[in-house]
């Protein structure tokens, strides 16, 4: 099981990203330092909340209590569950405004400009780069792929399975008692707590 996100490793995380979105612009890799960033809005919303674990104590003593401390655990798990959801609204109400912004408004801007890159204070540099958006069309995989082989480009087509499918194929095979090779998949059983409406 994962552990929690500590303010430390939270820290070194988002330095760690901060740095690598400069590197990756001075490679030309846009797209992916433009991922990075979106993946840096919300962890800065996460920043802002009450999510992050303190650094932990050492402490290997079991959890007892009583049932009033069951209820208080669970009041405290609602209450983080909650407070996900609103990190969860609020990067979804922030992510219109920062597309408008991004896509539309600095691009046109910096182009009436006259600039390809701007450099301020206290930000950093701020750059336009074409790109595009490119997807396949709904029933065209098989097309899309034969298309690739023709073309040369087989190395782009991968085989995959579905990570939510494998999940469901193994809780039915322990439960049948059947084996998994562990020397190709990490499984690990655990035992997750959820609250439903009363």
């Amino acid at each position: 099981m994962n552990s929690p996100t500590t303010v430390s490793k939270f820290e070194s995380l988002v330095s760690n990203l901060d740095g690598l979105t400069g590197t990756l612009r001075d490679e030309n890799m846009f797209e992916e330092a433009d991922t990075i960033e979106e993946a840096m809005l919300f962890l800065r919303l996460l920043r802002n909340s009450d999510l992050l674990s303190p650094d932990p104590i050492e402490d290997d003593e079991p959890v007892t209590g009583d049932m009033s401390t069951l209820r208080e655990l669970c009041v405290q798990m609602k209450d983080l569950q909650n407070q996900a959801l609103e990190i969860k609204a609020q990067s979804a109400s922030v992510k219109g405004p920062l597309d408008e912004l991004r896509l539309k408004k600095i691009p046109e801007l910096m182009e009436s400009l006259g600039v390809k890159t701007a450099t301020f204070a206290g930000l950093g540099r701020v750059q336009t780069a074409s790109d595009l958006y490119a997807s396949t069309r709904k029933g065209e995989k098989p097309n899309a792929m034969q298309w690739l082989r023709d073309c040369g480009y087989e190395g782009m087509i991968t085989e995959t399975y579905n990570s939510s499918s494998l999940k469901a194929l193994f809780r039915r095979l322990i439960v049948d008692g059947a084996d998994i090779p562990e020397e190709i998949f990490n499984v690990t059983p655990f035992v997750r707590a959820s609250i439903v409406k009363a």
